[in-house]
Formats: structure tokens, C-alpha cells, sequence
């Protein structure tokens, strides 16, 4: 049972650490959709994002058993490939959409106010950052699949070292119950002797 208990204690801070991390990447990958507003592509993301969870799967699998992990880790991008490709190509036309709003702002500004030059800095800003969003996000699909696939592999560790608790129980349970059997039989051949 201490072997079961130590194993449970350590995967239980490994998914503490694996959640902590991906809800500070989910701030992030919100922060962008709110920058986006409603040209964010969300179904898009989710697709990008599960296919990215499933690829890296494997690659989980194998560090968690110790074993070589650059085949699959090599799979990775080719699993994804699609799925990047059809989230990228409607992100970068709402990037583009993004981008235009802002040149309409900044043609819209008046010239002659007081702080048009930090306006326009300012939006210019908004353009650059936008312009760094593409492989920001490819990093946060990644970086967010991996985070996904460790909990599942984690979870479903969790799920076998239970099965493992409860079948050491019932064995347990079980040779409590012969050596009962076999007292009541000591028991019961030392009152005829």
C-alpha cells in the first residue's frame, strides 16, 4: 500500500503542475481570442488544438515508461499538419481583417490633435503585435496539446494505479480470509485430536 500511496501522491503534484501550467497557457490563448473579439476562430482553434492533444499522446506515453520518444515527438507535426494549416489560414485573414481596422482608425485620426502622433504609435503597436500572433499561437496549440495530453496520460495512470489499489485490497482481503480458513481448520483438527 506505501508504493501505491507514494505513487499517488507524486502523479497527484505531476497533474497539479501539468493544470497550473495549462490554465496560465489558457490565459494567454484568451488574451488573444479577446484581441481578436469575434474574428477569433474558435472552432478552427479547438480542432487545432485536439489533433495537437491526440499527436502528442504517444509521445507522453513513451517518457512516462522511460522509453525513446523521438519517433513519435517526430509524428507530431505531421499529425498536425492539417488541422494547423486550415486554423492558420483563417487566423491569418482575421489578423488581416484586425490589421485593416486599425489602419481605418488611424486614417480616421485627426492630423492636428495634440496626441496623433502617440495615437498612431500606439495602433502601430496593436499592428506589431498582431503581426507576432501566428507563430505565438502554433507555439500555445502545441504547447497547450502536450499540457492536455500529460493530464490524460496522468489521469488515465491514476485510473490504473486504483485498479491496482483495489485489486491488492481484494487480494488482501481474500488471504485474510484463508488463513481464517485455515485457523478454523487448526481449530477444528486440534478438538479431534
Amino acid at each position: 500500500y506505501a508504493q501505491i500511496a507514494e505513487g499517488r501522491a507524486e502523479l497527484t503534484t505531476q497533474l497539479a503542475e501539468v493544470q497550473s501550467q495549462k490554465a496560465a497557457l489558457e490565459i494567454q490563448v484568451t488574451m488573444v481570442a479577446d484581441m481578436l473579439g469575434t474574428l477569433w476562430p474558435q472552432t478552427e482553434w479547438n480542432a487545432y488544438v485536439q489533433v495537437a492533444t491526440d499527436a502528442y499522446i504517444p509521445v507522453i506515453e513513451a517518457q512516462t515508461r522511460g522509453e525513446d520518444s523521438s519517433v513519435a515527438e517526430g509524428a507530431v507535426q505531421d499529425a498536425v499538419s492539417d488541422e494547423e494549416t486550415a486554423f492558420l489560414t483563417v487566423f491569418s485573414t482575421s489578423v488581416a481583417t484586425a490589421k485593416e481596422g486599425i489602419d481605418y482608425q488611424i486614417a480616421a485620426l485627426d492630423p492636428a490633435a495634440a496626441d496623433y502622433a502617440e495615437q498612431v504609435v500606439a495602433l502601430e503597436m496593436q499592428k506589431n503585435q498582431l503581426d507576432a500572433l501566428p507563430f505565438q499561437v502554433q507555439q500555445m496549440a502545441h504547447g497547450l496539446g502536450k499540457l492536455q495530453a500529460t493530464e490524460l496520460v496522468l489521469n488515465a495512470q491514476m485510473v490504473l494505479l486504483d485498479q491496482q489499489e483495489q485489486t491488492a485490497k481484494e487480494q488482501f482481503a481474500a488471504a485474510w480470509l484463508e488463513i481464517g480458513d485455515g485457523e478454523a481448520e487448526l481449530a477444528y483438527g486440534r478438538k479431534q485430536l
